[in-house]
């Protein structure tokens, strides 16, 4: 099975969507099976060149096909009919979502340097399924609390995503607007610094509906030619607040050791925001 690299289904479930729970549903029925489990601890390993495969089963359980119909689908021994089904299906789903829908085609990746950054936040639980209105609602407080004290920002609005959002469903969310050099922020929103760090980033265009496929072509290529970190994945929403969830953000993937690693790609001397060093930028199909 599969020719990409082995990852463990905490980083799996980041590049797919799908939690521990679903991905360990998906096993027992038989339609997405890990690359390998330890007998002895159940610790499960992927392949990348499945998260391919687990994008298009949370699509079709996202337009409502049932686990049974589902799997029958995926079983199929007609590779032509079984395409053709799911091919259907998936067109389905995005003409219900409205006029916006993935593209196949050439995606950037660069590897930065990220600068330290001051900032005011907000931080809390939230569930991914509330994500984007508590990304909103979260902008709205900080905004207000900017214009109250005659704050200007100083880049676009970030949010830090721990892992546990993306395999628990439910994870701590922190909220970023950069002010620089601003006064103590009003009860309710804290001072943080946001650390400096090396990361691996593409830009996702459009409504966090595909997002998703973004994050696995990221993470897939952090795993098959880099060596991912850990900690929190980073947000930039680059388009202003009136864009938020349907203009462009990036998506910022820990790496160690970035300098080391730029031998994949000729440097830059540009950098895509400001207090963020570009060293290196890929192509890859999506």
């Amino acid at each position: 099975m599969g020719m990409g690299s082995r990852v463990p289904v905490d980083d799996f479930s980041v590049m797919t969507g799908l939690s521990r729970d679903e991905l360990r549903q998906y096993r027992d029925l038989g339609i997405l099976d890990p690359w390998h489990t330890d007998a002895h601890t159940g610790y499960r390993l992927y392949d990348t060149t499945q998260v391919h495969v687990a994008h298009t089963i949370r699509g079709l359980r996202a337009g409502g096909m049932a686990i049974a119909d589902l799997k029958s689908l995926l079983c199929a021994d007609d590779l032509n009919w079984r395409n053709t089904h799911i091919a259907a299906q998936q067109s389905d789903v995005w003409s219900a979502l409205g006029p916006v829908k993935p593209t196949r085609a050439r995606v950037h990746i660069s590897l930065r340097r990220e600068a330290p950054m001051s900032a005011w936040a907000v931080t809390a639980t939230v569930s991914k399924p509330d994500l984007a209105e508590w990304i909103t609602e979260s902008l709205q407080t900080l905004s207000k609390a900017c214009h109250a004290l005659g704050v200007r920002t100083a880049g676009p609005c970030a949010a830090l995503l721990e892992r546990e959002l993306f395999t628990q469903q439910v994870g701590q969310v922190r909220f970023l607007m950069p002010v620089g050099d601003a006064p103590p922020p009003p009860e309710g929103i804290n001072s943080y610094t946001l650390p400096p760090i090396d990361v691996a980033v593409v830009v996702h265009r459009g409504r966090r509906d595909g997002i998703d496929r973004s994050y696995g072509v990221l993470g897939a290529y952090v795993s098959d030619r880099l060596e991912g970190d850990e900690g929190p994945i980073r947000e930039y929403y680059l388009d202003g607040a009136a864009a938020i969830g349907s203009g462009r953000t990036e998506i910022c993937w820990p790496i160690f050791d970035t300098a080391a690693q730029c031998a994949v790609a000729p440097p830059s001397r540009t950098s895509s925001r400001a207090g963020g060093g570009e060293l290196g930028s890929v192509a890859c199909g999506c």
